[in-house]
């Protein structure tokens, strides 16, 4: 199972015997995590805040992985630097953490996508699909989304600088004496052409 701001993705792999069994105590355990979001989480809410608090303070890997997570934020929409993160971070808590399933996903109306494999018939496979609809169950307090258009994802945007764009910032390794220069070249739209031209250098 994961989660992100698009949706729920689900993956149960198993003989076909066990598949209403494994669905079903999956199902109990989800509803049972979101329907009690004040008991859910214990001292390991703390324990994974204060992991990743660690996780985006240090910096034990060379520069060179810095200067490249820092040029994707820069250019892309969809990426947070460390200081973001930890702004973020600062502002979770258990009762949040636990409702955000049900606030950001399971408030929407939702559309499913499903793929079945395996030697399974036609109508096992629909009363699975079935099951795992039912199993999952929107708590009373997910204050319901108005339904918005279904759209194809767009292709990742990126920024295109009119002209050369040089940024600086410090190391952030303290103490490292080492220096980092990334250069990216933005040549536009990829085409056959251009993949196969850059590719061979």
């Amino acid at each position: 199972m994961s989660l992100d701001e698009d949706g729920m993705q689900l993956s149960f792999e198993a003989f076909a015997p066990v598949l209403p069994g494994l669905i079903g105590k999956f199902g109990e355990l989800l509803n049972d995590f979101h329907f009690n979001a004040s008991e859910a989480l214990g001292p390991e809410f703390n324990w994974t805040k204060q992991e990743l608090f660690d996780t985006y303070s240090t910096y034990p890997d060379l520069p060179a992985k810095y200067a490249v997570q820092a040029a994707k934020v820069l250019l892309t929409g969809d990426a947070l630097s460390r200081e973001e993160s930890i702004a973020g971070l600062a502002l979770a808590d258990p009762t949040a953490v636990v409702r955000s399933l049900g606030n950001l996903i399971l408030s929407k109306p939702l559309a499913v996508d499903v793929l079945v494999m395996g030697n399974i018939d036609d109508s096992t496979a629909r009363g699975t699909v079935g099951q795992i609809l039912q199993s999952i169950r929107a708590p009373p307090w997910a204050a319901p989304v108005p339904e918005e258009p279904r759209s194809l994802p767009d292709v990742q945007r990126i920024a295109l600088p009119a002209q050369p764009v040089e940024v600086r910032t410090r190391n952030p390794r303290h103490g490292d004496p080492n220096d980092v220069a990334l250069v990216k070249l933005l040549v536009g739209l990829a085409n056959v052409e251009n993949r196969a031209a850059f590719g061979a250098i």
